[in-house]
């Protein structure tokens, strides 16, 4: 929809307008969903990809993380097949048809997004129970700069406070924000 909503919205010139994304995606740097953001685009052959016969939406069922005993892997081209397919709304694709690897190769509509926390040196953004690692982004897409950001803080400084959350940061995710330039579109001067 954001590339939908951005189409809608093109300047006078054919411009795309800015977009700012962020929030607590569950995703760190290097997963499919982080390089999809990132680079604006996951490979068929990520390795996340391993991990996609042992989800599934049905109704009724509740997908606990164990593995899916109506999905189950063919051993000739390992590939998920559905042992009820003939109730299922969705019709397979030809062996002709498949990608390389166990996922579809997907394309971002946006294009490559920004991390603005790139190059900062912040080390996590969740530190709780053993796990520390960065689940929280502030993306962005067009004319715009990282003026600044908000410091994260080091293991060190939390290590005595037994993680997230403890007095000082009240979440098990630190806080996050950028100071972000709209740039002016070419052949426009600054105000």
């Amino acid at each position: 929809e954001v590339h939908e909503m951005r189409e809608k919205h093109r300047g006078p010139n054919g411009e795309l307008p800015d977009v700012i994304f962020g929030g607590d995606l569950n995703c760190g740097p290097g997963s499919g969903a982080g390089d999809l953001l990132t680079k604006g685009a996951v490979s068929s052959e990520h390795p996340d990809w391993d991990c996609s016969t042992q989800f599934g939406w049905r109704a009724g069922h509740d997908n606990d993380g164990a593995e899916d005993e109506a999905c189950e892997a063919d051993t000739e081209g390992d590939r998920p097949t559905s042992k009820s397919s003939s109730n299922s709304p969705f019709e397979s694709l030809p062996k002709s048809s498949w990608q390389p690897g166990k996922g579809v190769a997907l394309q971002s509509p946006v294009g490559k997004m920004v991390d603005s926390y790139e190059g900062t040196g912040l080390q996590f953004t969740n530190y709780v129970n053993g796990f520390s690692g960065t689940l929280d982004w502030i993306l962005h897409a067009g004319g715009l700069k990282v003026q600044g950001t908000l410091p994260g803080v080091s293991e060190e400084e939390l290590r005595p406070l037994v993680g997230l959350p403890n007095e000082l940061h009240p979440s098990d995710h630190l806080s996050m924000a950028a100071d972000l330039e709209i740039l002016p579109l070419s052949g426009q001067s600054q105000l």
